[in-house]
């Protein structure tokens, strides 16, 4: 999928489709103009940085983070230009800090999850939570185990739930959408394997309304999307 007429086909005619999107702004090498290429390729979304750092700043995972280089303010402003969704999973709280001052349009933070629920760096504050929220943004839900929670080594229903809970108090039920992370961590039992998130959909429904499910799997991400072609 490229462009809102896609999205619209899709729904219409019930198919599964797909974005290209770059995780971690390492592929750019350090030159600003392999944005273009990315656009050419029908690249629609940037996580910024993946764990570690790179030209355009520090992960969530560096010992001591500092936030987004210059180069890096530029790649933010350079990719709204070509409208490219920036996102910024896995950015520290100093670099998501800059891409809040940078940023004049909607940014997402694909696959992360609430830091009230499960305290792991890779997740979101309330404050961010908020900022996606007044920014036009979303949150994608984040399957992964570590970030699910700290005591349940094999997250059950009931830890999931909560992070949705709070991301719905905190932001909105126009922010929570699926980040899942099924290609990059180990996810709960009975979230795997992927076909098996129809079961997500059914808890959702079950406990806030068919309307909020439809809206995380697809609804919010299809208006997030929408809203960045504009």
């Amino acid at each position: 999928w490229q462009k809102e007429e896609d999205f619209q086909e899709a729904a219409r005619t019930g198919k599964c489709g797909a974005i290209f999107t770059v995780e971690g702004g390492a592929a750019l090498g350090g030159r600003l103009e392999r944005v273009d290429r990315l656009k050419e390729c029908g690249v629609k979304a940037v996580t910024l940085t993946w764990n570690a750092s790179c030209e355009i700043g520090d992960g969530a995972e560096v010992a001591h983070p500092k936030g987004l280089t210059p180069f890096g303010r530029n790649v933010v402003r350079e990719l709204e230009r070509r409208r490219i969704a920036v996102d910024v999973s896995h950015l520290n709280d100093a670099g998501f800090k800059d891409v809040c001052a940078v940023a004049d349009r909607p940014f997402a933070a694909s696959h992360s999850n609430a830091r009230a629920i499960c305290g792991h760096p890779r997740n979101l504050a309330d404050w961010q939570l908020r900022e996606l929220a007044d920014r036009g943004g979303v949150a994608g839900l984040n399957f992964c185990r570590d970030f699910l929670s700290q005591t349940h080594a094999d997250p059950m229903p009931d830890d999931v739930l909560r992070h949705v809970d709070h991301v719905l108090e905190t932001a909105g039920e126009d922010v929570l959408a699926l980040g899942s992370d099924y290609d990059g961590c180990d996810v709960p039992g009975w979230l795997d394997p992927c076909d098996r998130v129809g079961d997500l959909h059914a808890l959702l429904a079950r406990e806030f309304g068919r309307t909020v499910a439809d809206k995380a799997f697809f609804g919010n991400a299809h208006a997030f999307f929408a809203r960045l072609e504009n």
